[in-house]
């Protein structure tokens, strides 16, 4: 930490030397445009370094398969899912020109926040000064989300651009009260609606915000060009509020966003300096956003008594960040939860801007010096983890191992969506089928994935086809596909063992199993042979009131680590017993762990070779050797033995 201050210390001092050299040449272009060429050159270093080197998770699955179809048709489907359309019009024309390699498809991503850092130049020049518009563009391009959103074929870094051009041209119109103003800012309003709904959520809460102050400036002309400009935006709107309302109705049905908490709002807000599929929190990342907000507030303060005309622009930016999270939060209490760290990243222009204000606020040559490089060096961290660990998952894996086995007219089985939308866009040449539970309520609407994929739930319809079947499950899924029926049924035999794939620090984990085709076994040898059925396992003896979660996990072999578990989930810790119900398991050896993860780290807690946390393999561990195989801890699941009951052991 110490050494860190030194080069932020450092660092400021050359920055210093650099400002106060380009105070002295303001109006020289020859010093400028050098410096704005050398940022648009690093910035596109940036979002293009190593962007096809992460495999493509579900979300970007979809946004590949939804551009297979003509433009009708796709916004038809998207109208039916979760989305508006705008994103994915815009990907169709590009991967149209371009192709559906992933660099193709996350292309648009990565120019939309080259064109967030560009407002810095094209737009707050003339509103924040040269410093002010280019300590804006690189607090942009070294805000680690950024190269995070600009490397997934998603529309957050789009929506980014677009609500950040929103807020600008409505201050420069504010301000000005030029046509072409009005124009711009109605046009990016209407682009952030029809981008994400977040997007839409932040031009709601803008326009109020707008007319408000129009109202309070008591500007009779602008006044009536604000309600007259809203009033057509919400027409040109109401086309997709047939969609929405519909989109709504099944959200509230089901929805895989988990119910909004202090902690997971925290995250939400911490999750801009962090990377990918970040859990937990981070000092820096905590530290970062605290001083970031207090600027903002500082700033509106500063600017209001001063009653400088940029006091609007930054009031306006926080309160498109506050009143948008704001608004998730009580949709979330209302309806259902829709609060999600990735949709946030359209505000992160907004969060920017406000730091920006504060900076031209204070007009201090040296504290933005020292805020830039504290910002560059503590961003650059982060970046260099973002480039180095890619957090996708492990499809790239998969597709090398598996793709001179898969024949053409082999069929995938997939018990996840996940799966459905990534062995899709890998395995194109195959048929995909996505097994849903009869009672199960989908999370979302597949039609996007219907040029090569179905879903429902008759897994049994191929069983009978002279084919390989490739049954694929995902490690905590609400529900899996029952391999064991389907391998234990007539015709079927599994070649080889199931293949587990992971890449860490990534959350998507896959399980693979090849059931081949054989014509000589039967029904009555199958039953002879094998067999699955329900696991119960009962946990007793748990201690309530201690927080934490009872993390469990199943294997069928070792090693007994988290790269080899065949099943697993979580309970909350709120009885003295917790039951694991295991549907379609087939019978053998198993080994079953269990323990009451208190802080959070998702791992069992050692010391000097004793758990610190409550741990159970169903046998006293007392009993065990020192280092323990599968062997010594395994159990037999049967149709005699198809419910185990295990003791919690607590370190005393």
């Amino acid at each position: 930490m110490y050494r860190a201050l030194l080069y932020i210390i450092d660092i400021g001092k050359i920055m210093c030397i650099v400002s106060e050299v380009i105070m002295k040449n303001v109006g020289n272009m020859k010093v400028f445009t050098p410096i704005w060429a050398a940022i648009l050159i690093l910035g596109l270093f940036m979002v293009f370094f190593r962007i096809g080197a992460g495999a493509l998770w579900y979300d970007e699955s979809y946004s590949a398969a939804a551009v297979e179809h003509p433009v009708g048709q796709m916004v038809s489907m998207i109208g039916k899912d979760s989305h508006p359309p705008m994103y994915f019009m815009l990907l169709k024309l590009l991967t149209t020109l371009g192709g559906r390699s992933v660099v193709s498809l996350r292309f648009l991503s990565a120019i939309s926040v080259i064109m967030l850092a560009a407002l810095g130049f094209f737009r707050l020049r003339p509103v924040l000064g040269e410093l002010g518009a280019i300590a804006f563009s690189l607090f942009v391009l070294f805000t680690p989300i950024s190269i995070v959103a600009a490397q997934d074929a998603r529309m957050y870094s789009l929506s980014a651009f677009l609500v950040t051009a929103m807020i600008i041209e409505g201050y420069l119109a504010f301000v000005e009260n030029r046509r072409i103003d009005w124009i711009m800012t109605a046009v990016f309003s209407l682009a952030s609606a029809y981008t994400h709904y977040f997007g839409l959520i932040a031009a709601v809460v803008y326009w109020a915000v707008f007319l408000a102050a129009l109202f309070i400036e008591k500007g009779r002309g602008r006044l009536r060009t604000g309600l007259l400009t809203g009033g057509a935006l919400i027409l040109l709107y109401l086309p997709w509020f047939v969609f929405l309302y519909g989109q709504a109705s099944r959200v509230a049905k089901n929805f895989w966003i988990p119910p909004v908490t202090f902690y997971s709002v925290l995250h939400v807000l911490t999750h801009f300096f962090q990377q990918k599929f970040s859990w937990g929190l981070t000092v820096a990342s905590s530290i970062t956003f605290a001083v970031i907000f207090s600027a903002a507030v500082a700033g509106i303060v500063i600017l209001i008594r001063r009653k400088d005309k940029l006091a609007f622009l930054a009031v306006s930016s926080f309160a498109v960040f506050t009143l948008t999270l704001g608004a998730a939060l009580v949709l979330s209490k209302l309806i259902r939860p829709i609060l999600v760290d990735r949709y946030m990243i359209s505000c992160l222009g907004a969060l920017i801007l406000g730091l920006s204000c504060f900076l031209a606020g204070i007009k201090s040559k040296r504290i933005l010096a020292f805020a830039l490089a504290a910002y560059i060096l503590t961003g650059s961290m982060i970046i260099i983890k973002i480039y180095a660990t890619p957090m996708n998952g492990p499809m790239n894996e998969v597709y090398q191992d598996l793709r001179t086995k898969v024949k053409k007219g082999d069929i995938f089985i997939h018990g996840s969506e996940h799966n459905l939308g990534t062995f899709a866009y890998y395995f194109p040449d195959n048929r995909h089928y996505l097994y849903i539970p009869e009672n199960f309520v989908p999370f979302s609407n597949y039609q996007v994935f219907s040029t090569r994929a179905e879903w429902g739930s008759d897994y049994r319809q191929f069983s009978d086809k002279p084919v390989t079947l490739w049954l694929t499950n995902r490690m905590g899924e609400f529900y899996s596909l029952p391999s064991g029926k389907i391998i234990a049924g007539a015709h079927r035999r599994m070649n080889g063992s199931p293949k587990q794939y992971s890449k860490e620090p990534g959350w998507y984990k896959i399980s693979v199993i090849e059931a081949a085709y054989d014509e000589t076994k039967t029904a009555a040898a199958a039953d002879e042979n094998g067999g699955s059925g329900k696991l119960t396992i009962k946990v007793n003896g748990l201690k309530t009131g201690l927080g934490g979660k009872i993390l469990y996990a199943l294997y069928e072999s070792d090693p007994i680590s988290k790269e080899n578990f065949l099943k697993a989930g979580e309970a909350e810790a709120t009885a003295e017993r917790v039951t694991v119900a295991i549907d379609d398991l087939p019978f053998g050896d198993y080994v079953f762990l269990a323990f009451h993860d208190l802080n959070g780290n998702m791992q069992p807690d050692f010391s000097d070779g004793a758990p610190l946390e409550m741990i159970t393999f169903g046998l006293d561990p007392e009993s065990l050797p020192q280092n323990p195989g599968f062997d010594d801890l395994k159990h037999v699941f049967s149709a005699e033995k198809s419910a185990w009951n295990f003791q919690a052991y607590y370190r005393e």
